[in-house]
């Protein structure tokens, strides 16, 4: 029997974050869940598939990403799907399973139920659907220094088939992103450091928001580029 691909978590409660707060609410859930695995199995057995520290740089990306979803469009964070494309083991459900509450001391706190689990096609998450065009969620930083004649839409398009997706029939940079009817963020609005941790320099200091056109309907999540596990890069069907 295949191992499932996703998990599907329903954040509850008032307050819910922003969607601009997304990329740090994806590093909230993620320690969340390697806390309650170190729990479970212990310290030293966590399982590869949450933590992502096998030493492999594997494109087809097996190991967990946590995205950040909207899922009535208000503008808030409501659910979490954790996409494991090399499936999540007994004890990574089980950790996801047992987890009841994010908390963040200054932003807030959020009780947290495992919803659904499946097959990531499956999931019924947005995120998860199946599109011909898609739109940035959250702003896509290049994992890659820009070269000469490899500006941004060649970097993104070098990442898409990185990730083994088609070639797009078009990409097209936009000033901000849809979040509800009537209501656009630019890229500077999104949260994109988190203050707990110290990194490398990204190669792309700003990064972009974008609508990607596909020659045809390819199947979600579809994250991209520098902390993609982590929500950043992330992409949701474009509706209408």
């Amino acid at each position: 029997m295949s191992l499932p691909t996703a998990a599907l978590w329903r954040l509850e409660g008032a307050g819910l974050p922003p969607v601009e707060r997304g990329y740090p609410l994806a590093a909230l859930a993620k320690r969340a869940a390697l806390h309650h695995a170190a729990r479970l199995t212990g310290p030293d057995a966590v399982p590869a598939v949450l933590h992502g520290h096998d030493g492999t740089r594997d494109p087809r990306q097996p190991n967990a990403f946590f995205l950040p979803a909207d899922e009535d469009g208000d503008g808030r964070i409501d659910h979490v799907l954790i996409h494991a494309a090399g499936g999540l083991d007994r004890a990574a459900v089980a950790a996801l399973a047992a987890c009841e509450r994010l908390f963040d001391g200054r932003q807030g706190e959020w009780p947290v139920r495992c919803v659904w689990l499946g097959m990531a096609d499956a999931a019924p998450c947005r995120l998860a659907g199946r599109a011909a065009v898609w739109v940035s969620a959250t702003p896509w930083f290049s994992p890659l220094h820009p070269k000469r004649g490899l500006g941004p839409e060649a970097l993104l398009a070098r990442d898409l088939a990185f990730r083994g997706r088609p070639a797009p029939a078009r990409l097209e940079r936009l000033a901000a992103t849809p979040v509800t009817p009537g209501s656009n963020l630019p890229p500077h609005a999104f949260a994109t450091r988190l203050e707990s941790r110290v990194t490398r320099p990204r190669p792309d200091p700003t990064g972009s928001l974008w609508r990607v056109a596909f020659p045809e309907p390819v199947q979600g999540p579809l994250a991209l580029g520098w902390d993609c596990h982590l929500g950043l890069g992330l992409f949701r069907p474009e509706e209408g």
